[in-house]
C-alpha cells in the first residue's frame, strides 16, 4: 500500500468516525434535530446541519485539508426494520472520496426524546 492509499483509507476512517459520533452521541443532538425537519430522501450539505456543534465543526474542519468534496447526508424512512417500526437509516456520502456511510436509527425514540426534553 503506497501513501496515497494509506491517507485515503485513514480519511475514509476518520468520515466514518465523524458520522458515527453524529449519529450516536447526545451531544451531537442537534444535527438529528435539523437532519429530521428535512423532508425524507432531501440530500443537504452536512456543515450546516453541525454549526452549534464545535467540535465536529473543527473536525471537518481538519479533514478539509484532505479533500474539497462535500460531505452528504439524506435520511429515508425503513418501514420493514428487523428491529420494529420506528427507525429510519441515515446515509452519508462524499461523491469526490466515493465513500459512503449508513446509519439504521430508532427514529421513533429519538422523537420520544425530544418530547421529554420539551
Amino acid at each position: 500500500m503506497n501513501l496515497e492509499e494509506s491517507l485515503a483509507i485513514d480519511l475514509e476512517d476518520q468520515l466514518s468516525n465523524l458520522t458515527a459520533d453524529l449519529v450516536a452521541l447526545e451531544s451531537n443532538r442537534s444535527f438529528l434535530d435539523r437532519l429530521f425537519s428535512i423532508e425524507s430522501s432531501k440530500w443537504v450539505n452536512l456543515e450546516p446541519l453541525c454549526s452549534e456543534l464545535n467540535q465536529i465543526k473543527a473536525e471537518i474542519a481538519e479533514l478539509r485539508k484532505y479533500f474539497t468534496g462535500t460531505i452528504q447526508v439524506t435520511w429515508l424512512d425503513y418501514p420493514d426494520a428487523v428491529c420494529g417500526e420506528g427507525f429510519c437509516t441515515i446515509i452519508f456520502f462524499v461523491e469526490e472520496l466515493h465513500w459512503h456511510s449508513l446509519a439504521l436509527y430508532n427514529q421513533q425514540l429519538f422523537f420520544k426524546k425530544q418530547i421529554q426534553y420539551n
